[in-house]
């Protein structure tokens, strides 16, 4: 659904598409604008990408660090690896997403990857 409607992840085929509207967003809203992706295969290819968002006016972006395809039970780890790539590549905050189950989790990439915060779809 999300890729025929062209929403959500499958945005990040459509670059210019995705700076103008974060572009247009940051021009006309009077709150902060932030985004969250998830990582391509290639890592040059996300580091663009969230290079393209702050660029555009994005304020925080938050890197899930699991490509679209990699999800649902057969899910691997999250890379927090390109996720300290972006945080390095980047000068606005950057908060991790994936794999963080618990607070020791939430510590430990803080710690591994220099993000500003974690967002968690579990309970911690």
């Amino acid at each position: 659904i999300a890729k025929r409607g062209r929403y959500g992840s499958f945005l990040m085929d459509e670059l210019e598409l995705v700076y103008s509207v974060v572009q247009e967003a940051h021009e006309r809203a009077r709150v902060p604008i932030t985004c969250k992706i998830r990582v391509f295969e290639d890592d040059s290819k996300t580091l663009q990408y969230a290079k393209c968002l702050q660029d555009a006016g994005a304020q925080v972006l938050t890197v899930h660090g699991r490509t679209r395809e990699n999800k649902g039970k057969g899910a691997t780890p999250a890379d927090w690896s390109i996720i300290k790539k972006v945080r390095e590549h980047v000068s606005i905050p950057v908060i991790a997403n994936g794999n963080i189950y618990n607070r020791h989790d939430a510590a430990r990439c803080i710690q591994d990857t220099g993000v500003n915060g974690v967002m968690s779809a579990e309970w911690l």
